[in-house]
């Protein structure tokens, strides 16, 4: 596998879209994101083109890799969103040392690797909320590669700024 380590307008969803477009590669944008807490409705919703995301077109939403592994169980107790996701992985515990949860987030990725395997495909991830787990991760996942995409400070604020400006995006 590969994670991608990027910031927000830093040009990774750039980067991941091209891995994506290649036959042998599964490609999970976002892992943490909680939005994957969510059904399969929403999250088959959310395209590159359904928000002024400046992001390049995608054939598919950004989350179509996941929706095979949504549970969307309307008994009791309820549970939809993706099998092994917790909302706690979007922003719980930066740092490099081995936290409570870490267990379940580890079990999470290794997941989601074999699905990637079992489809015959390399998975490919970009992470926007990963950089203050690097560490934990470089030592957790040594059996994928871990690259980081930097982009200029100054071309990410002006990228920043004209999402603000333009469209109030606080997300961007």
């Amino acid at each position: 596998g590969l994670f991608l380590h990027t910031s927000w307008r830093s040009a990774g969803t750039w980067v991941w879209s091209r891995f994506r477009e290649l036959p042998q590669v599964e490609g999970f944008y976002e892992p943490f994101h909680s939005v994957l807490a969510r059904d399969k409705a929403t999250l088959g919703a959310i395209h590159a083109d359904s928000w002024a995301s400046g992001h390049p077109a995608l054939e598919r939403p950004y989350f179509h890799e996941y929706l095979p592994l949504v549970r969307s169980r309307k008994f009791f107790p309820p549970r939809k969103g993706v099998k092994g996701f917790k909302v706690g992985f979007e922003l719980d515990r930066f740092g490099p040392e081995p936290w409570p949860g870490a267990r379940s987030l580890k079990a999470y990725l290794d997941r989601l690797l074999k699905t990637a395997r079992k489809s015959r495909r390399i998975g490919v991830f970009k992470f926007c909320r990963a950089m203050g787990r690097l560490n934990w991760l470089m030592d957790t996942c040594p059996q994928v590669e871990h690259v980081v995409v930097l982009r200029s400070p100054a071309s990410q604020w002006s990228s920043y700024w004209g999402q603000w400006k333009k469209y109030g995006n606080p997300w961007v």
